[in-house]
């Protein structure tokens, strides 16, 4: 080879090699360095449809590239977007996967991301029907790894759609992608998906989300026509954006072409309202814009159900028709578990047409049966839409005895509104069983709807609902200008409201009467109350006020409202014992969230004052209180407790004042305290007790002092607590009381002391007289905050203690008391005498491990010829051999009771005695029984042993017996046994009869044994023999004690007016003579008389009855005595009352005629005679001459 060819070859390699090194070092330079990859980016902009602007670009197109932020601007708007912006970009990518038709992308990470859409036209209208795009991707596309901390879309400057942590893991490759994993959040919400599309001539979608189990599949033909077929379905789905409403599960399907819209499903849907089953079918026909909703069935689990069907046109304006039918749908849920049933049955009509604006329109809603537990209610709700106005034509709900009305109208262009209201409750307990009462409720509203003005009137009785009972409500109310958005400018003009006789919890009131008118800014109110429990009633309370919106341009707000109070008026009285409370001044408050404040509240009654000098509490956490107390004097001159004080004897006189003051401090969330400081104290200065008794020595007991501190703060409290008495006798209670804000603070308490005579105490005990003794305390309590049961240990003695009980006349004396308090007992030792006889007490008190009480309690009481009863007409004298046991709520009396030199003499019944008749019934009075948790049985013998006596109402008797008590735990109380009256006497028709027979005989119940005495007069009558022939002439007593019954007797056996005869006079009837006669008659009528006039005097005085009567049975030989009344000269009212037998009725007599009358009697037996009478002697002429005079008379007349 010639060498220039050599040289011309090494030339030519040699330019090739710098060509290609030329080439790959520019390659190398715009694919692996960071400037190559900015001059790309710049070189290429001028060429690309959008503007690119970065910063801090760093990396290379083959390593991967890095922006602190990338702008990218739209040239035109057929991009659909304006502007896509990104910060902190991370792209990592692996080219070489190009060369096997892939593109991988490792990693793709932005911070932020923000898309802003151009404002799009509205799309052009075709007749074409839509189609489907076809994709089919030329390359593979890998992307493992794309995350957005933050992603916002938005148009116009308003955002559209705002994701965070959005993280995306799929494939693609021709026509189908592939899901992996899909996360983002929206709301709160974390969403996750997966699934997979293929875009295939015929499209096929599978996605799941399994953060909430939904699962959609489906299928769509991309070509002419367009047909898709969906299917959406899920389990167990829920959403915290309706936190409210569960789904176990369901399906949907939907049909689409381009003429028509098929979709049906089902579901279970769970709502703290109640659970139901959906099922919906509809049709969309969209050629002819119409759309029918074929089927709509709720059938809810609390039963029912509901049923609808609607169809849509939308051609020419909206045209809509719809039906709803409701049965037996419950309502419960809506109504509250205070409604034990609810349900109604209805149909809904409604036809509305609109264009541009309301055009025509009716709703018809017809109530077959609304049922609330009692007389369901009926009725209909018709409203008429035409134009701009709207009219409710009828509103109309019904019952037997209830009903509501309403009518009224609205203008949608005016917003004028008219509502009237008429609701008319003759008994709301016949619409359900949680409403009583009746009542009237008339109103109506009118105006702008905006701020129309108002008026109602309410009368109501007996209200009662849930825990509350009214007797009475009366309500008057008139507003002005209710404007809701602006609610200072409402006028209100009258708001009167009067309720009397209220009750809730068991806690009663007896009036309220509130007034109140104004306006926010400016408004006045007054308030009453009278029967608070406790003897309490507020009489007057009268303030002014006005609430301010604050320094905020929100309006009226409860954050930022100020109402400023401006107290006038408090008057609070306490019955009897503390008199009248008054308010010093007048008292400014504020009320507001950042601040509540009270200053100078006093209220004053004679010299005493109760005085909140401060109260304020900041942002509702930092509470400061200061108030004091003086002036509460114990001098019977000065004192608030003249009730009390009355009720001590004139020899004991009291003095000295109570002053004192407390500051407290405290840190509050949500109003309970979280930390606090206390500092007060309170004394009894000048005090002192005297006794002054011309016959006996004086006594004068000087009170040095006495006071209570308590000061500290959460973490300790400390007690300081004392009284000296005559330098020599103190007591004090000292103690600290720590973790006080704890649920289980621990408490350290000692009480230490002696009095050497309880005369100190005499006056604080009125009920009882000649107190005496001497005491000795000392105690210690403990509890912690890691034991719950509180530990007490220590001794309280009782030595030479006893007083009088004047109402019993009984008297202890003597008495010796100890109880011993150890950590596992207390134990119980006493002696004395209860008037002439011996009493001791012994037992103990042991803790238990569980229970509302724990502990368990064992005492005996054993006493001989205790005089429990010493009064001049009475003396009870008994010995108890008594043993009480019981753990927490469970208690039983076991053991007998003898009683013994005990007698009675009773001369009328005391008011106790008398109760209301088996058969009365109390209307108004239903008794409120409150179930004790306490269990109390008991199982007593009683035994009446010697020399017990009764006297009283005719009976003088011994009284010998043996009697069994017996107390159940459901509370039933039985008495088994007999007293036997073994000797005495009964006087009866003036005759003292001796008993011969007595037995009181109980057989369960304690009111009603049985009864059955006999009391006979002994007669010595000679026969012709010479003998004498005795016989027996008495009364006896038998049947119940409710229902006693009286009967003569007699041995040899004779006629009961022989009985009656022998008892008064020693005779029978027959050998009675004239004069006898006249005066066993008189008798008789007498002692009769005496038995009979308190009951005909009883009835007698109720009934206005005047007349008496003594009437006798010829038939049965009986006689009565009665008390009548001439009510008219037609009506005779009469009551009889039988001598023997104590057995009454009522006679009605009304006379028809002259000659007819009927009587009817209600007693032990009734009747209804018809009597006629005539006179059978012939009339003479000087009669004829008499009526013809009274013809003329009547003539003339």
């Amino acid at each position: 080879m010639k060498p220039w060819i050599k040289h011309a070859l090494r030339g030519i390699a040699l330019v090739i090699l710098v060509v290609i090194t030329a080439i790959a070092s520019g390659i190398f330079w715009l694919l692996d360095t960071t400037s190559g990859f900015r001059w790309a980016v710049d070189v290429s902009e001028p060429y690309l449809p959008v503007t690119i602007q970065y910063a801090d670009a760093n990396g290379s197109l083959w390593q991967g590239v890095t922006f602190s932020r990338l702008t990218v601007t739209a040239k035109t708007n057929t991009l659909g977007f304006q502007e896509i912006t990104a910060t902190g970009l991370n792209l990592q990518w692996q080219p070489r996967k190009l060369l096997e038709t892939q593109v991988s992308i490792s990693r793709f990470h932005l911070n932020k991301l923000s898309i802003a859409l151009v404002e799009s036209p509205p799309p052009p209208t075709s007749d074409e029907p839509p189609a489907l795009p076809k994709i089919h991707l030329p390359v593979n596309i890998v992307l493992n790894d794309l995350r957005v901390g933050d992603f916002q879309l938005s148009r116009a400057q308003q955002t559209l759609a705002q994701v965070n942590d959005i993280s995306l893991r799929a494939r693609a490759a021709g026509s189908k992608i592939n899901i992996e994993t899909f996360a983002a959040g929206f709301q709160g919400e974390t969403y996750r998906l997966n699934g997979k599309l293929d875009f295939a001539p015929r499209w096929q979608i599978a996605l799941n989300l399994p953060s909430h189990h939904v699962a959609t599949q489906g299928s769509c033909v991309t070509e002419q026509p367009l047909e898709c077929d969906l299917l959406l379905s899920w389990e167990d789905f829920s959403h915290p954006q309706i936190p409210q409403v569960e789904s176990p599960n369901g399906d949907f399907k939907i049909h689409l072409t381009t003429q028509i819209v098929q979709a049906e499903g089902q579901t279970d849907i769970v709502t703290s309202a109640g659970d139901f089953h959906l099922v919906v079918d509809s049709f969309t026909d969209l050629t002819n814009s119409s759309s029918e909703l074929k089927e709509l069935q709720v059938t809810p689990a609390s039963g029912g159900e509901l049923q609808g069907s609607a169809q849509v046109n939308w051609r020419d304006g909206v045209r809509a028709q719809a039906q709803l039918q409701l049965n037996e749908l419950n309502l419960q849920a809506w109504l509250g578990d205070k409604i034990d049933v609810a349900k109604i049955t209805a149909r809904l009509d409604a036809d509305v047409g609109y264009k541009e604006e309301l055009k025509d329109g009716k709703i018809t809603l017809q109530i077959a049966n609304l049922d609330l537990g009692k007389k369901p209610l009926k009725g209909d709700v018709i409203a008429q839409l035409q134009g701009q106005k709207i009219s409710l034509e009828k509103l109309r709900l019904q019952n037997d005895v209830n009903e509501l009305k309403a009518s009224g109208e609205y203008g949608i262009d005016n917003q004028a509104i008219k509502l009237d209201l008429d609701f008319n409750a003759g008994n709301l307990n016949t619409i359900a069983e949680a409403l009583n009462g009746s009542g009237h409720l008339v109103g109506n509203i009118a105006g702008k709807a905006t701020a129309p003005d108002a008026q109602f009137t309410l009368n109501a009785q007996n209200l009662r609902f849930a825990d509350t009972e009214i007797g009475k409500a009366n309500m008057a109310l008139i507003a002005k200008n209710l404007q809701l958005a602006a609610p200072e400018k409402i006028q209100l003009q009258k708001l009167d409201l009067v309720a009397e006789q209220l009750a809730t919890a068991g806690n009663g009131i007896t009036r309220i009467e509130f007034s109140a008118s104004g306006s926010l800014p400016k408004h006045r109110a007054t308030l009453s109350v009278s029967g608070i429990p406790g003897d309490l009633n507020l009489e007057t309370l009268a303030m002014t006020g006005g609430i301010t919106a604050g320094n905020t341009s929100a309006g009226y707000t409860l954050d930022t409202a100020i109402w400023d109070i401006q107290l006038q008026q408090l008057n609070i009285s306490t019955g009897l014992r503390f008199g009248q409370w008054k308010l010093r001044q007048t008292v400014p408050i504020q009320l507001s969230q950042a601040r509540v404040a009270l200053n100078d509240f006093c209220l004053e009654q004679a010299q005493a004052q109760l005085c909140l000098d401060t109260v304020e509490l900041l942002d509702q956490r930092d509470l400061t209180v200061a108030t004091h107390v003086n002036g509460i004097y114990f001098d019977r001159e000065k004192t608030l407790f003249k009730q009390y004080l009355q009720r001590l004897p004139t020899t004991w006189q009291t003095e000295g004042e109570l002053r004192g003051k407390a500051n407290i401090e405290a840190t509050l969330a949500n109003f309970a305290p979280r930390t606090f400081s206390i500092e007060s104290a309170f004394n009894l200065v000048d005090a002192s007790i005297h006794y002054r008794n011309e016959d006996e020595p004086n006594l004068d007991l000087p009170i040095e002092k006495t006071f209570v501190r308590i000061d500290g703060n959460q973490d300790v409290v400390n007690i300081d607590a004392g009284a000296v008495i005559d330098k020599r006798q103190q007591l004090r209670v000292a103690g600290t009381v720590k973790s006080a804000l704890e649920k289980q603070p621990a408490i350290d308490i000692t009480i230490d002391g002696a009095l050497d005579t309880l005369a100190y105490i005499q006056p604080f005990v009125p009920t009882i007289a000649e107190l005496e003794g001497k005491t000795r305390i000392d105690l210690h309590y403990q509890q912690n905050t890691e034991n719950v049961d509180a530990l007490v240990t220590g001794k309280v003695s009782l030595s030479e203690f006893g007083f009088i009980l004047p109402q019993t006349g009984s008297r202890l004396r003597n008495w010796n008391i100890d109880i011993d308090a150890a950590k596992t007992s207390i134990d119980l030792r006493g002696k004395g005498a209860v008037g002439n006889g011996d009493m001791t007490l012994q037992g103990d008190i042991k803790p238990t491990d569980s229970g509302r009480f724990p502990f368990a309690a064992r005492i005996k009481i054993d006493g001989e010829q205790l005089q429990l009863v010493d009064q001049p007409d009475r003396r009870f004298t008994a010995s108890p051999h008594l043993q009480l046991e019981g753990e927490d709520l469970r208690w039983h009396l076991g053991g007998s009771v003898k009683i013994s030199d005990s007698f009675m003499e009773l001369k009328e019944l005391p008011k106790s005695a008398s109760s209301v008749s088996e058969d009365a019934v109390i209307y108004g009075e239903e008794p409120i029984e409150k179930p004790s948790p306490l269990v109390f049985t008991s199982d007593l013998k009683i035994i009446a042993g010697d020399n017990i006596r009764f006297e009283g109402f005719g009976l003088k008797t011994q009284i010998r017996g043996d009697l069994n008590f017996n107390l159940d735990a459901s509370g039933r109380q039985q008495l088994q046994g007999s007293l036997m009256l073994p000797s005495g006497q009964y006087k009866s028709y003036g005759q003292d009869l001796k008993i011969e027979h007595g037995q009181i005989v109980f057989t369960g119940s304690m009111d009603n044994p049985n009864l059955d005495v006999r009391a006979a007069r002994t007669i010595e009558r000679p026969q012709a023999t010479g003998l004498n022939t005795q016989i027996k002439a008495g009364i006896w007593l038998y049947g119940t004690a409710k229902h006693p019954k009286t009967q003569l007797y007699s041995t040899p056996s004779m006629s009961e007016s022989d009985v009656l005869s022998y008892m008064l006079t020693g005779k029978p009837m027959s050998d009675v003579g004239k004069g006898e006669d006249g005066q066993a008659e008189a008798a008789a009528l007498s002692m009769a008389l005496a038995q009979a006039l308190p009951t005909l005097q009883r009835i007698g005085g109720e009934l206005g009855l005047t007349d008496i009567t003594i009437d006798s049975d010829s038939s049965t030989g009986s006689s009565s005595v009665g008390a009548g009344k001439q009510v008219s000269d037609k009506l005779y009212v009469k009551y009889q009352y039988g001598l023997v037998g104590a057995v009454g009725r009522f006679i009605l007599e009304y006379s028809l005629t002259q000659q007819l009358k009927i009587e009817a009697a209600s007693g032990k037996v009734d009747s209804v005679d018809l009597t006629y009478t005539w006179d059978s002697k012939l009339p003479s002429a000087t009669d004829d001459k008499k009526k013809a005079d009274k013809s003329d008379e009547r003539d003339k007349d």
